[in-house]
């Protein structure tokens, strides 16, 4: 049985590891096959104890959460560019001759929106992603769906807090669902239920 340090967490012996050795299927005759320790089931693999209750930075998150954002943004804003630029092309009614820039004012169109919506997602992600970051380390790095859903009410409230408090209240409810529908999303693809890692967190919260 694993002896407990001074922060309880569990300190693997000798007992709890096996000789695990990668390269059993192409080893050569006549050579020493390398291996190294493994742990065995239910043992977590970190070198450190204290490693374990480490997560990622807060500046891990925003940026991580800025990158994924203008990238969706980029993806949006090219799809709404593209009808925007044939809209515009069948409005103007080009002749044969004028339609040699059709082609330029599409692109154009395109260029526009992907960069307003690449900017705009931006910003919104490293909001989130310094709320996210600030509520893991403030609630001792617990990091659950509740940070989630907060964060991105917070981020949805601050986005339209120019347009006064029933703004904010409408840019709250948007930025909640949306977190809200993530976090179902996430739960479902990591084979469980789309509300466990949401009301789980609120019940020990109350």
């Amino acid at each position: 049985m694993s002896r407990l340090d001074e922060e309880g967490m569990a300190v693997p012996q000798p007992g709890d590891f096996k000789v695990y050795n990668p390269y059993a299927q192409a080893a050569v005759p006549g050579m020493p096959a390398p291996s190294y320790a493994q742990p065995s089931l239910g043992q977590t693999d970190y070198l450190f104890s204290h490693s374990e209750k480490k997560t990622r930075s807060i500046t891990d998150r925003m940026f991580y959460a800025a990158g994924f954002s203008y990238l969706a943004g980029q993806a949006v804003g090219l799809t709404t560019g593209t009808f925007q630029g044939f809209k515009e092309v069948r409005d103007k009614e080009m002749t044969a001759a004028a339609s040699k820039v059709r082609g330029t004012i599409v692109a154009n169109a395109m260029s526009r929106q992907g960069i307003f919506f690449g900017n705009t997602f931006g910003v919104l992600g490293l909001t989130f992603g310094a709320i996210n970051g600030a509520m893991v380390k403030a609630r001792g790095e617990t990091d659950d769906s509740l940070n989630t859903i907060t964060a991105g009410i917070a981020t949805g409230a601050a986005a339209r807090l120019s347009q006064g408090v029933k703004g904010a209240a409408r840019g709250a409810t948007v930025g909640g669902m949306f977190a809200l529908g993530a976090t179902a999303v996430y739960n479902v693809y990591n084979g469980q239920d789309a509300l466990e890692g949401i009301t789980r967190p609120l019940m020990e919260l109350l």
